[in-house]
């Protein structure tokens, strides 16, 4: 490896560490970290495929002195898991992992009669980092012909390229989003994100 290489390496780690702040002279520091607990999704194949998925996901929010946002979405696909009635010997058959990274703007109100309580109102992302099933990754902000040449396969088994940050990001990114925080536990409740419908 080059040193050219190296220093253009080690640079877009140290902007990927400071989250949406990458672009300041001076980075932003975190303010707070939010968990959501796990949710479940439960998906029919049949009749057109033969299995069953059950999907676990869970959100992390972090927020940042410059109000900014980084929203986790971290999913974990399962087919045909079976449960033991006894034992521990629970078996299933993975089917992928994946992690969404949203990045943008937010503001914040303390609840009116409960100090603990804080109101988030994300605004719609303006970059999004993808990561699949430790086999690829998108990033908005930092696109390349590797990316473009990606053919992605959802769990439906439909396949779609995208050939820009800005396609991915039109269709993939959310409208906005609202999180209720508990500031003592560091805690949020799941949100569903309601994604724009893409022209």
């Amino acid at each position: 490896m080059s040193k050219k290489s190296l220093l253009i390496g080690l640079a877009s780690i140290a902007m990927l560490m400071t989250g949406c702040s990458g672009s300041n002279t001076q980075a932003a520091t975190m303010t707070a970290s939010y968990l959501s607990p796990s949710v479940m999704k439960y998906s029919n194949m049949r009749p057109k495929y033969n299995y069953y998925t059950l999907e676990f996901s869970m959100e992390r929010l972090q927020t940042f002195s410059d109000g900014t946002y980084q929203l986790d979405v971290i999913s974990q696909v399962y087919s045909a898991l079976i449960l033991p009635e006894e034992g521990s010997a629970a078996t299933g058959n993975e089917r992928t992992n994946y992690v969404n990274s949203y990045y943008g703007t937010f503001t914040s109100t303390v609840d009116d009669l409960d100090s603990n309580t804080l109101h988030l109102e994300l605004a719609s992302p303006t970059r999004i980092v993808s990561t699949y099933d430790a086999a690829y990754y998108y990033d908005t902000a930092n696109w390349t012909d590797a990316m473009s040449a990606i053919e992605y396969t959802d769990i439906a088994g439909n396949k779609t390229t995208y050939t820009s940050g800005d396609e991915y990001l039109s269709k993939n990114k959310f409208e906005s989003a609202s999180f209720v925080a508990s500031i003592d536990t560091s805690s949020i409740q799941y949100v569903t994100l309601e994604f724009v419908k893409a022209e």
